[in-house]
């Protein structure tokens, strides 16, 4: 089944509700104590957060905590070449879906 993602408490501050579309929402924000600007503790938490992340069924939704949304999307990218996104768009209040490359794994693809 797909998972979606989505770096931002489940308390309402985000509604997640159009990513129900994609997959089953995985509310997974950062744990209290954890500080921004810390991001190699970041990025040791990602890698348990995405332990069971599969990048061609699952997605990582723009939605939530910034930081921890791009190191998350970087994660991706280094591990898999390639991401899943879903993009909110306000003006139909629908998620658009897009898929990143990174361009080195493209790259040894098509070699």
């Amino acid at each position: 089944m797909n998972t979606v993602y989505v770096f931002a408490p489940s308390d309402g501050r985000f509604n997640t509700e159009g990513a129900v579309a994609f997959g089953c929402v995985k509310h997974t924000a950062l744990p209290d104590g954890r500080s921004f600007f810390n991001t190699d503790a970041i990025m040791e938490w990602l890698a348990e957060a995405l332990a069971e992340f599969d990048p061609d069924t699952d997605f990582v939704a723009m939605t939530g905590q910034n930081v921890v949304i791009a190191l998350a999307v970087s994660y991706v990218l280094s591990n898999f070449g390639r991401v899943r996104l879903l993009l909110f768009d306000a003006r139909t209040s629908k998620y658009v879906e897009r898929t990143v490359h990174h361009p080195r794994f493209v790259a040894e693809e098509a070699s």
